[in-house]
């Protein structure tokens, strides 16, 4: 047995009767000396190597198998309310901003499963079979027909919906949608469709709701038409059964009272008149007169013409006296002229006595008709005072009927303006664009946690190994488990000579390098054991780990 075949040995006596035997037996500890953690990890280096070598081939492993996830991300403003456009209304600054329901709202609006049953359906990621001629207005992303189809649609939707992440950008307007696919062109493509779907369906939902509230205006517009007309129409025939048809803001019975009224007086201020002048007439006839004197005779064209006459005759008649006797021929032919002028005269006024006669009594007779037909007047009139009640009552309704009707096609008229200028709910912010890098398995993290988990456990392996280890390897461990005195170890002979090969055996080797590290291990090994007690040791045991270790 040589005793370079180790690289440490324990050496402790044994010695019966003498007192290198009585040595103290220390505490056995299961936990190795912090002294020595160094030598140890030395010592269980290719462990610690092939634990971490590995845990890092795992970690390269599933960072270069695990299939790789894409995530790409846009983004979808909520615009901010600016009130109305046609009536120049506008909002403070605390009520431009939407609030924070409406965009919760809008986060469950893109997570339904409508939207990603559109999604699918225009990216036909469900592989549906689409019909070789689309109904012409059919919804071109409405679920197919088919039950297969449309069970492949709702669940590729639901798959969808578990790798879509949809959430709101901190307390701000922006909703953020996160789409995770195998491909980064995909992942981009199911993000910036939900944005357009999101968006069509809100300008589909807003066109349909629209649609539906004109229907409703338009319907209820007829209504009110319907009613205010029906108001009208029944307003005019009460007028017109009751009498009460008005001309310039008074009924029939007022203006026709009205105009009898003014007649009766222009006729008594008349009939006044010619009976004032028929009197005078009178009072002249019986004064004798004549009734020459009488003033419509004096006015009288005929009567004047006569008197002409009547003078030139008188004048013909004195110079026919004056130059012939009043048996004369032409003196009686002119008298005779004379006479019947006078008889005109007289028979012209006696006509005009007449007709003043004959006026008096007519307008006698034009106002006992016009106080008569007063008297008419008078009692519709009474009449349309108690129609008046009923008039005012259809009057009211009918005003109201318009008013409404008004309104409400004002406001119509205002919906209408509105179209197409109302102000969107949301709009795109951001495009997503194409991943260049996968999100999943992130593979920096990976490598790191992978680093730090193969130190571990390879420390931990370490500190395994050591801890399942039985052997005695130091000074500590002869003390404490064998309850030994340690007295010394020989080291290797080419662990002496800093890498170099030795090339004699190790007791040739002491002898020709007696100052050597090796030969002096030895000296020490052997005055430990000669100096050691009273008497010289009879057995010495040379121990190692393994066999032919020693």
């Amino acid at each position: 047995m040589t005793l370079d075949e180790a690289p440490a040995e324990a050496i402790s006596p044994e010695l019966a009767g003498d007192g290198l035997g009585e040595v103290a037996v220390g505490n056995s500890s299961l936990l190795p000396d912090p002294r020595n953690l160094l030598a140890i990890f030395w010592r269980r280096f290719w462990i610690f190597l092939l634990v971490t070598g590995a845990v890092m081939a795992a970690v390269v492993a599933y960072a270069v198998l695990t299939p790789k996830t894409y995530s790409a991300k846009s983004t979808v403003l909520i615009e901010p309310h600016r009130g109305d456009p046609i009536q120049q209304t506008s909002t403070s600054s605390g009520e431009q901003a939407r609030s924070s329901d409406f965009i919760d709202t809008q986060i469950l609006v893109l997570e339904s499963s409508k939207i990603a049953q559109h999604v699918v359906m225009a990216l036909n990621l469900a592989e549906v079979r689409q019909p070789a001629a689309p109904v012409q207005g059919a919804d071109p992303l409405a679920l197919p027909s088919d039950a297969e189809d449309r069970a492949r649609v709702i669940a590729a939707a639901t798959t969808l919906s578990n790798s879509v992440g949809i959430r709101r950008a901190g307390q701000t307007a922006i909703i953020e949608i996160l789409a995770a696919a195998r491909s980064p062109m995909m992942s981009a493509k199911i993000a910036n469709e939900y944005v357009k779907q999101y968006l069509q369906s809100i300008e589909s939902d807003k066109a349909e709701l629209e649609r539906m509230t004109n229907a409703q205006i338009d319907s209820r517009l007829k209504e009110l038409q319907h009613d205010a007309e029906r108001a009208d129409s029944d307003l005019e025939h009460y007028k017109a059964a009751h009498g009460l048809l008005s001309a310039q803001g008074a009924t029939m019975a007022e203006q026709e009272t009205s105009t009898l009224n003014q007649q009766i007086a222009q006729s008594r201020a008349e009939l006044a008149e010619r009976q004032g002048r028929l009197g005078a007439a009178r009072q002249q006839l019986s004064h004798g007169g004549g009734g020459s004197d009488v003033a419509s005779a004096l006015s009288s064209g005929t009567i004047g013409a006569l008197r002409q006459q009547e003078a030139e005759s008188s004048r013909t008649l004195a110079q026919l006296h004056s130059r012939y006797g009043p048996r004369h021929p032409a003196i009686a032919q002119e008298e005779q002229k004379l006479a019947d002028i006078q008889r005109q005269i007289q028979l012209e006024i006696d006509r005009i006595l007449s007709s003043l006669e004959a006026e008096v009594n007519v307008s006698q007779s034009r106002l006992g008709s016009l106080l008569g037909s007063q008297g008419q007047s008078r009692a519709r009139l009474v009449g349309n005072s108690s129609a008046q009640v009923g008039f005012l009552e259809l009057s009211r309704k009918a005003m109201a009927a318009r008013t409404i009707y008004e309104a409400f096609l004002n406001k119509a008229r205002g919906t209408a303006a509105r179209d197409g200028i109302e102000q969107p709910i949301a709009s795109l912010s951001a495009a997503a664009a194409v991943p260049t890098s996968p999100s999943a398995p992130n593979i920096r993290l990976a490598y790191l946690l992978g680093g730090v988990g193969a130190l571990v456990a390879g420390i931990l392996a370490v500190v395994l190994a050591e801890f399942l280890d039985g052997a005695v390897a130091t000074k500590i461990d002869v003390e404490k488990r064998l309850g030994a005195r340690y007295l010394g170890a020989v080291p290797d002979v080419e662990s002496t000579l800093d890498g170099m090969r030795c090339t004699e055996p190790p007791e040739d080797y002491i002898i020709s390098h007696p100052l050597s590290s090796f030969a002096e291990a030895m000296r020490n090994l052997r005055a430990s054991i000669t100096l050691h007690g009273k008497r010289r040791p009879k057995v010495i045991a040379i121990t190692s780990a393994l066999p032919r270790e020693g």
